[in-house]
């Protein structure tokens, strides 16, 4: 995987800062000094891998490909896949807008292309779409448990935590949030924050990057109205965890309009079904 110069275009530090400072990638000066190693030990380079992000551009994609195609005349003839990386975007919030599909597309197989052209052979294009076929299709259903009211802010606490949707605590991350109230109901919209109930004064899914604690405007709510986190399809349960204690949810998939169990809720033995005892 490459890194290249002044391309960091994810939207928080936690996930691409400096280039010069990421774990991630092979730093675009050091090409040279791959080939002679891998010569050294009789290993062909026959695929390069650019990992940008999922929240990326046109335009800034555009400078992507290029680099690629200057990668590829650095390592020769022996490149026989490129890959994308980083994933498609999805529109978290409602300011955002669905990737065009075929530009990103025409972008990507034009410079295949090219770079077919450059090696005299056809390479392979891939892309890593797992976001977008994903994020969209799963929802956190958790429900409201205590209602705490200060001097300045209303907070819903809800039975989910981070151990169910790390993104907003780990980059501040948006999801949509909507509430299940009885129909017909006039609910006027107040401005609250939405919190977990984990020992963490972060569990917090409303929050920004840095941590810094905002409020969403959700409908007026009781104890018991259940809330939904949306677009968790993607990097949900499966950074999911058992701090605290906490039990993995049940997961439901809704397919031609009917409800199927496809993981049950964790329980207390299976929590403790590793565990042994340490000898005396």
């Amino acid at each position: 995987m490459l890194s290249t110069p002044t391309q960091p275009i994810s939207y928080c530090p936690t996930l691409s800062d400096n280039p010069n400072a990421s774990k991630h990638g092979i730093w675009h000066e050091q090409l040279e000094e791959c080939k002679t190693l891998a010569a050294q030990y009789d290993i062909t380079i026959s695929g390069l891998h650019m990992h940008i992000g999922s929240g990326c551009d046109m335009e800034h994609l555009s400078q992507v490909c290029g680099a690629m195609e200057k990668a590829v005349a650095v390592v020769g003839d022996t490149v026989r896949t490129i890959s994308t990386g980083g994933g498609l975007p999805i529109p978290y919030s409602a300011d955002e807008s669905h990737i065009d599909l075929r530009e990103f597309y025409a972008l990507w197989n034009a410079t295949r292309q090219r770079i077919t052209g450059q090696v005299d052979h056809e390479v392979c294009l891939e892309i890593e779409p797992g976001r977008f076929l994903v994020a969209e299709s799963g929802f956190l259903v958790t429900q409201i448990r205590s209602i705490k009211t200060t001097s300045d802010r209303r907070f819903y606490l809800v039975d989910a935590g981070f151990n169910n949707l790390a993104r907003p605590i780990m980059y501040g991350a948006y999801h949509p949030i909507s509430i299940a109230v009885e129909e017909g109901e006039n609910h006027e919209h107040v401005d609250v924050v939405i919190g977990g109930p984990l020992c963490e004064s972060g569990d917090i899914f409303t929050q920004q990057e840095g941590g810094f604690v905002c409020t969403r405007s959700l409908p007026e709510a009781q104890v018991g109205d259940y809330l939904v986190l949306e677009c968790a399809g993607a990097y949900g349960s499966v950074m999911g965890s058992n701090y605290n204690s906490k039990l993995f949810a049940a997961e439901v998939m809704i397919h031609d309009g009917a409800a199927h169990l496809i993981r049950v809720r964790q329980t207390y033995d299976a929590l403790m079904a590793d565990e042994r005892v340490m000898d005396a």
